[in-house]
């Protein structure tokens, strides 16, 4: 995986189509990840997107669960669980 800056990316569009051939590529601002750039073949645009909504989702599920066992939750009952769902929903609301 290599890095490519905002800034190249502007000024040296050509050079970053021939690395994306070769490589998946991290955009980066001020030195900070931003996106990633992925070299595609003509006809599997819709599998690649599926597959990276998949690993967000699963990414967000490995934070909570890590979130949960850090707070020693893991073992609340379903009761408690639905509370704690509608008390964040009622937060989100406010």
């Amino acid at each position: 995986m290599k890095f490519l800056s905002v800034r190249d990316l502007r000024n040296h569009p050509g050079e970053v189509w021939k690395k994306l051939r070769e490589d998946d590529l991290v955009l980066t601002s001020n030195g900070k990840p931003r996106g990633i750039l992925v070299g595609l073949e003509d006809d599997d645009i819709e599998r690649v997107l599926e597959s990276l909504h998949r690993a967000r989702a699963m990414t967000a599920v490995s934070r909570m669960r890590q979130q949960a066992a850090a707070a020693r939750m893991e073992g609340m009952p379903a009761e408690e669980i639905e509370h704690e769902i509608q008390a964040a929903r009622s937060e989100r609301k406010r």
